[in-house]
Order: structure tokens, then sequence, then C-alpha cells
């Protein structure tokens, strides 16, 4: 039989469990609410573009996988990498900063 003392505990310990549960299915849900909306307003901007998109149409699903810089002919840029390394997208890209002083900034993705 339990004392009263080891009854509060489980009663604690239960819960603190029930509370643990609660939460990691409240993230679920407003991940997949999230999502959902998402989805959602996805959908509804290419039911806005379909029909008026008639010069460009594939510009709204472009991936952007190219190497803009071309640096396989581009020495002076490759140096920077790894001598093996396959690069997925590379593009020149204008920055500014905080004075809003113009910086070229190259920028790789492997």
């Amino acid at each position: 039989m339990l004392c009263a003392p080891q009854l509060f505990l489980l009663e604690e310990m239960r819960e603190r469990k029930f509370d643990t549960f609660a939460r990691t299915i409240q993230k679920a849900w407003r991940r997949y609410i999230a999502r959902r909306k998402y989805e959602q307003m996805r959908e509804e901007a290419s039911d806005i573009l379909y029909n008026s998109k008639e010069r460009r149409k594939n510009s709204i699903n472009r991936n952007f996988v190219g190497d803009y810089l071309g640096l396989e002919q581009r020495p002076e840029l490759r140096q920077f990498l790894a001598k093996r390394e396959r690069v997925d997208f590379a593009d020149s890209v204008t920055k500014f900063d905080r004075r809003f002083k113009v910086r070229h900034v190259y920028i790789h993705a492997i």
C-alpha cells in the first residue's frame, strides 16, 4: 500500500508527464496548421498569377541551380573553394552596408 507522500509524488509526476504530452501535441498541431496555411497561400498565389504570367511562365517555380559566375573558367574566383568542390549556385550580389556604401560580393552555395 502507498503512503500519502508517495501518492502525492506519483500524482505530481503524472501531472508533469501530462504537461509534456500536451506541449508535444500542441507543437505538432501548430506545425501542421502553419504548413497547411503556407500551402494554401502558395496555391492562392499560383492561382492569381496563373494567366497573367505570359512572358516568363517558368519564373514562378524556378529552381536557382546554376553557376552564374562561370567559376570553372575563372581560376581567380575558384581559388577560394576546395579543389573538388561542386558548386550548385554562384552569383555576384550588390550589398549595402550601414552607411549605404555599395560592396560587390560573390556568393556561392555548395
